[in-house]
């Protein structure tokens, strides 16, 4: 077991409506697909770069201990 994760979270709310099925947002936490969306934040450390601080606050991509 590792000590330390990395947690991505969807730029859009899940719901089960048929017609989301295929909202690329919605379903998927891929970063590279997730940050196009205008919707994504990005969480930057105090060395400039998208890895996260302890809890990642807003943003769309989280690291933890």
């Amino acid at each position: 077991m590792y000590n330390d994760g990395l947690v991505r979270f969807a730029t859009e709310p899940y719901n089960l409506d048929a017609k989301n099925m295929n909202a690329k947002f919605v379903h998927l936490t891929n970063f590279s697909i997730n940050k196009k969306n205008a919707k994504f934040v990005k969480n930057e450390d105090q060395a400039g770069d998208d890895s996260s601080d302890a809890d990642g606050g807003d943003s769309s991509k989280w690291d933890f201990k």
